[in-house]
């Protein structure tokens, strides 16, 4: 085994919000700020007044995001669509899942896909949430850890820096479209690109953008309401 394999790895193990979760390499290890997220949502979802509420999460990883949502909410039946470009972290999250499906009220309804963001999709949804790739391949390398860079899979964490903007206004663009009136767009982004990126948000979704900062006051999340 390489020097330096993160315990998760070794263990196959990771906590996040309220759960352990299986991980290995094939998706990257949960962050803690990442549970932001996760109480953003449930927060919106708990306080809506709808009962039944759509749900899309795009990269889901290893599904910590969308399973911790689902464990969290029992009074209203939920579907949720996850989509991720990886059929490995497809597999990851259908372990997962597996093992965390007691947990999950029974009238929640969970749907996997492989896909590139919400290309294709035609169906809307109250939330649409998304840890994506969000470092650029090269003017963000040396910030990167060098564990993370040797053994985090490259395709969840990277993109390249010459498609950078384009991807995310594609993606915004996309999250718009399928946006329900009165739903809520929740992405983590990078802290150095953040500002630009809620920019180009406000302008695709004509919408006011908050920045949300992470445990370590900085700017970290988008939110918009629709």
């Amino acid at each position: 085994m390489k020097q330096g394999v993160p315990l998760q790895y070794i263990s196959k193990t990771s906590y996040f919000y309220k759960s352990e979760f299986f991980v290995d390499q094939r998706v990257l290890i949960p962050r803690s700020e990442t549970e932001i997220l996760v109480e953003k949502a449930c927060e919106f979802v708990s306080n809506s007044p709808m009962t039944k509420m759509r749900i899309a999460e795009v990269g889901v990883g290893t599904g910590v995001i969308g399973l911790s949502l689902l464990q969290e909410v029992e009074n209203k039946e939920l579907y949720y669509l996850g989509i991720d470009i990886s059929q490995d972290a497809i597999d990851v999250f259908k372990v997962n899942h597996f093992r965390h499906a007691f947990k999950i009220s029974g009238d929640h309804k969970v749907d996997l896909q492989i896909g590139d963001r919400l290309e294709g999709i035609e169906d809307k949804f109250d939330v649409i949430i998304s840890n994506p790739p969000y470092i650029k391949e090269k003017d963000d390398l040396k910030l990167v850890h060098k564990q993370v860079k040797e053994f985090e899979p490259h395709v969840a964490l990277f993109l390249p820096d010459d498609i950078y903007e384009q991807w995310f206004k594609d993606f915004f663009s996309q999250s718009n479209k399928l946006l329900n009136d009165g739903g809520i767009f929740l992405m983590e982004g990078h802290e150095s690109h953040l500002d630009h990126l809620k920019t180009l948000a406000q302008e695709i979704f004509n919408k006011s953008v908050e920045v949300i900062k992470d445990y370590n006051d900085q700017d970290r999340f988008l939110s918009i309401r629709n």
